[in-house]
């Protein structure tokens, strides 16, 4: 990649979370996880609907299918299995013409940029521009978005009428994302190339897991680490990798306070899994009862 070209993707824009019923998502969002719940609307074409948890940066998107509808594509397929969890991301790209071009010279097929909109009748419209890779979803892939507008004017029309409000948790940002992976060589090799994510250390193996971890990063300093199985068939990845093929398989959330947070949590009956290593609290996992499927983390704020 040149010095002067951009990267293809520079940040995480958002995550996916599938949900069997939308309005008991938010409920357990909102009410136990502690989190503040807004904005969304229907897909029409895709026959589902959603809610969004939007954060300092970045937002979590809750997905489901419409009452008396049936939902399109792979997240009607997931929902369509009995199945929550995570089901796609996006990152954000600072020109999706031009990541297109650049795709398709490096030897990709790509459709886009296509334009989306969310029209409203209370001045909370949006648009934005997408770039897909034509078999990018069966591979678990992300797409490439651009908002057509950024900052805090980006959160205020996500938030739609119910406003940007700090997060009662503590939640501010996605402080990375783990993909499950079959080969963690040709996955690096692909998100590299693709993407332009950049080596970020050596590779290490975590033993809950039971998987081989390589960790790359966004040029925005946010961290992507591939997670391919020790053995095959073996783990919480080879179970994921089976269920739902390669993709997104947790998140790790910065966190103000990271022990508040989790006396928080399980005050209010979370289940919440603490690392702790020479007695130093650095990351909490919640119980995937209670949060309808979605790995996530909890971790402390840097600033």
């Amino acid at each position: 990649m040149s010095g002067t070209v951009p990267p293809i993707a520079r940040a995480i824009d958002h995550v996916i979370l599938a949900v069997a019923n939308l309005e008991s998502a938010e409920a357990a969002f909102a009410g136990p996880l502690g989190f503040s719940v807004c904005g969304g609307g229907v897909h029409p074409q895709f026959g589902t609907v959603n809610r969004l948890i939007v954060l300092e940066t970045g937002y979590i998107e809750l997905i489901s299918g419409q009452p008396e509808s049936a939902p399109q594509g792979f997240i009607g397929a997931m929902l369509r299995d009995n199945r929550e969890g995570w089901v796609g991301y996006a990152l954000e790209t600072a020109d999706p013409a031009a990541a297109a071009n650049i795709l398709h010279e490096r030897g990709f097929a790509v459709d886009g940029p296509d334009i989306g909109r969310l029209a409203t009748t209370n001045g909370y419209d949006r648009g934005w521009q997408t770039v897909r890779l034509r078999d990018g979803a069966s591979q678990g892939l992300p797409f490439l978005i651009r908002h057509d507008q950024s900052g805090l004017e980006h959160r205020r029309l996500l938030a739609g009428t119910e406003g940007t409000v700090p997060q009662p948790n503590g939640a501010r940002s996605i402080a990375s994302f783990t993909i499950a992976v079959r080969d963690l060589s040709e996955a690096a090799d692909r998100y590299q190339r693709i993407f332009d994510l950049t080596e970020a250390g050596e590779g290490e193996t975590d033993l809950m897991l039971q998987a081989r971890l390589l960790p790359l990063q966004l040029s925005s300093g946010t961290a992507v680490k591939l997670a391919a199985p020790m053995s095959p068939g073996e783990g919480p990845v080879a179970a994921a990798l089976a269920a739902t093929g390669e993709g997104l398989f947790a998140i790790a959330l910065t966190v103000e306070d990271l022990p508040g947070a989790v006396r928080s949590l399980r005050g209010r009956g979370v289940g919440v899994r603490v690392d702790e290593p020479n007695g130093v609290l650095v990351a909490a996992q919640l119980h995937s009862r209670d949060t309808h499927g979605a790995r996530m983390s909890l971790v402390g704020s840097q600033d």
